[in-house]
């Protein structure tokens, strides 16, 4: 089975995996516009990259796999019933997807001409801008170090210029709310970023923003991973090494220059970056200049948030050698960071294995094994410090009905992390198992489980303890028929938390539960129907959301989605996040807590085959505090 049973084709799935990640997050608002979701739109099968087919997320690594060594045997796949003949491939599936799979011969790589700039490039443009009015004390409050310096609008632009996708240019303009338009002090707009990306047959390099991305995301890895999401069977990070940055990240990318080379079975990367960061900065008590905390958040609306901004240089380099057998991949990478000034931790005790020094570096192994049912993976890295981080996963293709995936992890305390995105729980030493299971019970309902159980030496919080913490997840998802689809999730995490800082052993558990459940109907084509429940409780607080959703096709060109949200909640802590697919390469989960409704119509109309609007019309209103926004966003995208 290659598809979640409800799925019906690729945008469903995206849709699915994005909804997923974001509701499951930490943070109220998520930005993950670096994914390209036009790449799940068609897949020709015979042009894609293999390092592209393994960033599908909805393929599971044994047919990977077996999809690249079919094209590496047999050349072109001409039709469905060939693909049919794939192992981990059957008709279901192929029935289920066979408008979004193109068989286009591969191209013939022919060098880049001076003609083919006029006769194959496009341009493609994007332009969105809110539009809000709200109660929101910052905009207007007395305090001079807690107000706003901007308006309450933000905007987008996006522009891209590609030629036969070999050559790319980008540039991403971003004002949030709360920021001004053009900062004097810095003689620029707010934030601006831009990359230029060459893709040739053995080599690929990228001149300004971009990404890196390492093994299983120990050593190096920017960018978004969809490996945590309980709707991917397997927990393996399929590296892009590098990666144009396209997105409004602020925070966790890299500028400078970036290669990668690809020579009979080698592969050769190294990059070179500098860039600014905002960082609290202090002074020590030999009077020495010294950072504090860094943020990551890339606001730069009030007094203290500007004072931030830039403060502290970065220069990250690195690089990578690896060999990819038949059966084995191995790869091996170098990366050294250096901050302007030196880390001072604030004086608990959490923070007595952090590094403490202006550079760092780290040196990282990783393999990937595949067998005929079962692929074998890890990596091994090792940090100036002498701390060590290892990761081993085996994922097993049971049978036709059944994948596991299992990750035991661990990290000692001295262990530093540099743009690391692992699967890691806390930021000092960490002991750990993970394990995956999806069960296509029938071609009607689908299982998925996931389990994790963390012993973290210390909890980098403001409350901590020495403390084992676990959570359990599993979701049901059944397509009763053609028109409806069900699907009821249930989630428990338990975790110690530390009451008082000076006693370390008085720890008392806290223990949450989320329930959902939704259904969903699809009468015909032009009309579809969503209803959700949650519920969330934890030890002395509880909360509960109810959504309703319409959507609307009037015509291929015209279409309409509305939502109405309930909700009433303790506290924050008990608050409820809930995705929306906001316009196009926007998505959101605004948190939800307290006593209140919020509601929004979206509106989209293709006016041509390469030009689209869209029209978001979204208010939301808290009976219990004061918190009222009425905000209209629009957003234009143009290809020529």
């Amino acid at each position: 089975m290659l598809l979640p049973s409800y799925c019906t084709c690729q945008s469903d799935i995206a849709e699915s995996l994005i909804e997923n990640i974001i509701e499951n997050a930490e943070n109220a608002e998520i930005n993950l516009e670096d994914i390209e979701f036009s790449d799940l739109n068609i897949v020709e099968i015979n042009n894609i990259s293999d390092d592209n087919i393994m960033q599908l997320p909805f393929l599971s690594p044994i047919q990977k796999n077996n999809l690249i060594e079919y094209r590496i045997k047999w050349g072109n796949i001409y039709s469905g019933s060939e693909i049919c003949l794939i192992d981990g491939f059957d008709k279901e599936f192929v029935d289920k997807i066979k408008q979004y799979i193109s068989y286009k011969p591969k191209d013939v790589f022919q060098r880049l001409r001076f003609r083919d700039i006029k006769s194959s490039s496009d341009h493609e443009l994007l332009i969105r801008a809110k539009a809000a009015t709200d109660k929101d004390e910052y905009y207007n409050t007395d305090n001079i170090s807690q107000r706003y310096a901007g308006d309450r609008h933000s905007i987008l632009l996006k522009y891209k210029y590609s030629i036969k996708n070999r050559i790319n240019i980008g540039l991403t303009y971003e004002k949030d709310a709360g920021e001004k338009f053009y900062d004097s002090n810095i003689k620029r707009p707010e934030n601006i970023s831009g990359y230029l990306s060459y893709n040739g047959k053995w080599t690929s390099a990228v001149l300004g923003d971009y990404y890196i991305q390492f093994g299983q995301g120990l050593a190096c890895w920017t960018g978004q991973s969809f490996a945590s999401c309980i709707e991917i069977n397997s927990q393996i990070k399929y590296p892009q090494y590098i990666k144009a940055k396209s997105s409004t990240d602020e925070a966790y990318y890299l500028r400078g220059v970036a290669l990668k080379a690809k020579i009979h079975g080698f592969r050769f990367v190294t990059y070179f970056s500098y860039r600014n960061k905002d960082a609290t900065l202090d002074v020590d008590e030999n009077s020495n200049i010294v950072y504090t905390s860094i943020s990551n958040t890339g606001y730069h609306r009030t007094k203290n948030e500007l004072s931030k901004r830039n403060a502290l240089w970065s220069l990250n380099t690195g690089g990578g050698i690896g060999y990819s057998f038949q059966k084995l991949k191995l790869f091996s990478s170098f990366n050294y960071q250096q901050y302007e000034f030196s880390y001072l931790p604030k004086d608990f005790l959490e923070n007595y294995y952090k590094r403490k020094t202006a550079s760092d570096y780290n040196i990282s192994l990783d393999f990937v094994s595949t067998f005929k049912s079962a692929v074998l993976y890890g990596e091994g890295v090792i940090s100036n410090t002498t701390g060590v981080a290892t990761v081993v996963g085996l994922y097993i293709h049971a049978n036709t009905r059944l994948d596991i995936d299992c990750t035991i992890r661990y990290k000692s305390n001295a262990f530093n992390q540099l743009n690391a995105n692992s699967i890691f729980k806390s930021n000092t030493g960490e002991r750990g198992i993970a394990i995956k299971t999806t069960a296509y019970l029938s071609k009607y309902a689908t299982l998925y489980t996931q389990t994790d159980i963390c012993k973290p030496d210390w909890i980098t919080t403001s409350k901590i303890s020495l403390r084992a913490a676990q959570s359990n997840s599993i979701k049901l998802v059944c397509n009763v028929s053609r028109t409806i689809n069900i699907s009821a999730n249930y989630k428990n995490s338990k975790s110690t938390v530390k009451i008082d800082r000076e006693v370390i052993s008085a720890s008392s558990y806290i223990s949450k539960h989320t329930i959902r459940f939704q259904l969903e109907i699809l009468p015909n084509n032009l009309l579809s129907i969503k209803s959700r429940i949650e519920t969330v409780f934890t030890n002395k607080e509880n909360g509960i959301l109810i959504y309703q959703d319409v959507g609307i096709n009037f015509t291929e060109d015209i279409a309409l989605h509305c939502r109405l949200t309930t909700f009433k909640t303790d506290s924050y802590s008990a608050g409820i996040n809930s995705y929306e697919n906001d316009v196009l390469y926007n998505f959101s989960a605004p948190r939800y807590y307290g006593i209140g409704y919020s509601a929004f119509g979206l509106l989209r109309y293709k006016i041509s085959r390469d030009l689209s609007a869209w029209i978001k019309i979204y208010g939301t209103r808290n009976y219990d505090r004061i918190n009222e926004q009425l905000a209209i966003t629009v957003q234009l995208k143009m290809k020529i």
